[in-house]
């Protein structure tokens, strides 16, 4: 399944008409007949390119933009948590066949605006990293709004000592606080609320695209960092470094997370120690979620849905 590469979208900036490019004309110079014979097609054409552009455009989410606004408005006046309830149009689960997952990172609180980074639970490491959360949220919500027969799942445990919600419900709270959960995608985003590490993430996120469908995703696209790349700002030399050191490495002697270091991680993770019903609602993946193999490398053998 991993060797399908997930369609990825990229959204041509948008050009406004103070941005287009016009030349300069001299006052002096003088076209002849044949040059605007040439021009004027020239320029017919551009004219029904752009024209098409624009009514075939995809609606780009302006992120970026309602961050910027929320820090120029005060943002810390957004301190009212009321809310209307959101609207959710009826969903179909057993039509849908795509998945697309948000890993979890730092946990939302939930209360006042989801812009603002103390309204966020985050780690050191963490801090500063609020806008590429959100657009990592951004993102996955413009792509489940081109693919309609896709599930949008945020994945992520109550992974904090100080809080018994989860990294998943955050991600959802302020997408919905943001607005951006519309009655045509609401009931299309959940969440996954047991995952504790990237492996996780993946696994349960199956498991719960087949409690929710009684099925297995077609196509699986993750939004997240070095997926769809949305990575934070600057120099992120020492967030690959420091990536690396503390689960890449450890992962290439562990594929599946369950010994020595990434044991330890996982279960430093799952404070309240929280247990998932996986086994039972996702019983063809029983064997591989209970997998852990003595040496750490040893592939699992086990037929799985997928297998060819």
């Amino acid at each position: 399944m991993n060797k399908h590469n997930p369609f990825v979208r990229i959204n041509i900036p948008i050009i406004s008409n103070s941005e287009t490019w016009v030349p300069k004309v001299s006052s002096r110079r003088k076209y002849s007949y044949k040059n605007l014979r040439t021009i004027i097609p020239f320029i017919l054409i551009m004219s029904m390119i752009l024209n098409i552009y624009y009514l075939t455009r995809p609606k780009p989410l302006t992120l970026p933009q309602l961050i910027k606004n929320a820090y120029q408005n005060n943002p810390d006046a957004k301190k009212s948590d009321e809310s209307t309830p959101i609207k959710i149009n009826p969903v179909d689960y057993s039509k849908l066949t795509d998945l697309i997952i948000v890993p979890g990172h730092g946990l939302y609180k939930g209360s006042n605006s989801p812009l603002v980074e103390k309204n966020w639970d985050l780690t050191p490491v963490q801090k500063g990293n609020v806008e590429v959360y959100l657009s990592h949220i951004g993102k996955a919500i413009e792509v489940l709004q081109d693919q309609h027969s896709s599930l949008l799942l945020f994945s992520g445990g109550a992974t904090r000592p100080s809080s018994i919600s989860t990294e998943s419900y955050g991600y959802w709270t302020a997408a919905e606080k943001l607005g951006w959960l519309t009655p045509e995608i609401a009931g299309r985003a959940l969440t996954e609320n047991f995952s504790t590490d990237s492996y996780e993430n993946l696994l349960f996120s199956i498991c719960r695209f087949k409690e929710i469908t009684n099925s297995y995703p077609d196509r699986i696209t993750i939004v997240g960092f070095n997926y769809i790349g949305i990575d934070p700002p600057g120099d992120i030399s020492n967030s690959i470094s420091g990536e690396k050191n503390n689960a890449y490495s450890h992962f290439e002697k562990d594929l599946y997370g369950c010994t020595k270091f990434l044991k330890k991680k996982k279960d430093s993770r799952n404070p309240t120690n929280l247990q998932h019903g996986y086994i039972k609602s996702c019983p063809e993946l029983a064997g591989l979620l209970e997998y852990c193999p003595k040496d750490g490398k040893q592939l699992y053998e086990g037929k799985l849905p997928w297998t060819i």
